[in-house]
């Protein structure tokens, strides 16, 4: 069974591509007033402790469309998913459809894990650790809840 987009899903596919495109941008037109090295890994405290080549920027902007894809990609499997519930006929809807919203949920949230560090490196800013505790948080809090609301809810 394939899941169809709606609104919502859409809207989510949307600020999932901004992110992307915005981001790509971003390091487009910055581009020329990197220094040939920059920053690649940061401390807690948001120190740069690595550096490396420009084009590491191009590595990211590629591994976060790939990871997007693939969210997008798999989402169209529904079967193959490892869910906590048997899927029957008078489950099936309910459960693909809140799996389908947490995948597009957590893409965002993904990119954004991508985006902030190179958002940071293209403005020549620090980037705080803790803000990357508050987004992989978020993603666990999202999936916890959500493998909890359908085992609750999805037992048809």
């Amino acid at each position: 069974m394939r899941i169809a987009n709606n609104t919502v899903d859409w809207i989510l596919k949307a600020v999932a591509f901004l992110c992307c495109a915005a981001t790509a941008l971003i390091v487009a037109v910055r581009w020329n007033k990197l220094p040939d090295k920059i920053p690649t890994h940061f401390e807690l405290n948001g120190e740069p402790n690595g550096f490396g080549g420009k084009k590491m920027l191009i590595v990211l902007l590629v591994v976060m469309v790939a990871i997007t894809g693939l969210m997008y990609l798999s989402e169209m499997f529904p079967k193959m998913w490892n869910l906590p519930v048997k899927i029957t006929d008078s489950n099936r809807e309910f459960v693909y459809r809140t799996v389908k919203y947490f995948m597009e949920v957590e893409t965002i949230i993904m990119i954004t894990l991508l985006a902030g560090p190179i958002i940071a490196i293209v403005f020549s800013k620090t980037y705080p650790g803790w803000i990357i505790f508050i987004q992989l948080g978020v993603f666990t809090v999202a999936f916890i809840a959500t493998m909890v609301f359908i085992a609750v809810k999805g037992r048809g």
